[in-house]
């Protein structure tokens, strides 16, 4: 039984049919028929190609577009420099060998820039990996380590002079709740000043790369680009930057987090909802790259349980 619009064709009553009528009317018949089922055909090919392409409409014009929230990445690494001769400012023989195989490691980045501070110590770390990608080292004078901010003299029980952050753990801890015995430990106004100048740098530098730091959060009004960067810095201003960008008190790093020579700390910068940028630490202190060189045993920077 074949359906043609609103009529029935049945194979059975065309039967009779014909039998009953001359060849020339059959012929008539027969030739309707082809016409009817033809017909038929087209309107259901026709049919199917209008709900395709109405599918298509729809889908494009009518369904509600999930908007793209996604932005470039660009990343971080925050380096503290190899082993260092502190009376000459450079490095020793070991933290030569640390630069050297940290170099190794950074010639894989798609690195752009590399930053350090205007220290020797940094300078010479820097130089590695800055010629090993044939690449030149920008200054930052504002990311120097900070050896001035001294601990008030006899403000603890360690020998005198000692840097803020190499105090015992439980006085950083009795910093991050009392200010008053802040002030009787922390040197001020040197301390307001340095850590005014480091936040100045920093939001010039982020500012190079279309990023704000604002009351609203981190926001940009274009896309950041999408690129390694490389600061090579200090130990105590390296936590300071982290704390910057966490947003925690930097006293709590000082008593939580050590960075190790040549350790590498990296910060994803992700784009969002087009003029949002969060940043995410996503690796810390990491000295993989000394392993290999048998090197990553060095406790420069560390006071206490020294091996």
């Amino acid at each position: 039984m074949v359906t043609c619009g609103f009529f029935v064709i049945d194979p059975r009553n065309l039967r009779n049919i014909h039998n009953k009528l001359p060849r020339e009317e059959m012929a008539i018949v027969f030739r309707y028929q082809c016409i009817a089922v033809y017909v038929y055909a087209y309107v259901c090919v026709m049919y199917t190609g209008l709900c395709i392409h109405m599918s298509e409409y729809t889908e494009t014009y009518f369904k509600p577009k999930r908007k793209h929230y996604g932005g470039n990445e660009m990343k971080l690494h925050i380096i503290r420099h190899g082993d260092p001769d502190y009376p000459n400012d450079d490095l020793t023989d070991i933290g030569r060998k640390e630069a050297e195989a940290l170099a190794l490691r950074m010639e894989k980045l798609p690195l752009e820039r590399i930053y350090a501070s205007s220290m020797g110590r940094a300078q010479a770390t820097a130089k590695f990996t800055a010629d090993k990608k044939g690449m030149s080292v920008e200054t930052l004078t504002w990311i120097r380590e900070m050896s001035e901010l001294k601990a008030i003299p006899d403000s603890t029980e360690l020998p005198n002079p000692i840097v803020v952050w190499n105090l015992p753990g439980h006085q950083l801890r009795q910093i991050e709740k009392d200010e008053e015995y802040m002030k009787g430990i922390y040197p001020y106004p040197q301390m307001t000043s340095r850590f005014e100048e480091l936040r100045r740098g920093w939001i010039e530098f982020l500012r190079l790369y279309n990023i704000e730091m604002t009351d609203i959060g981190w926001t940009t009004d274009a896309s950041i680009p999408e690129q390694d960067l490389a600061i090579f810095c200090h130990h105590g201003s390296g936590l300071v930057l982290l704390s910057l960008i966490m947003d925690i008190p930097v006293s709590a790093l000082w008593r939580s987090i050590w960075l190790a020579p040549t350790s590498v700390s990296t910060v994803l910068f992700e784009q969002y909802a087009e003029s949002r940028v969060n940043p995410r630490l996503i690796c810390i202190g990491d000295t993989s790259h000394l392993y290999p060189v048998n090197l990553n045993n060095n406790t420069s920077g560390l006071l206490y349980n020294t091996r």
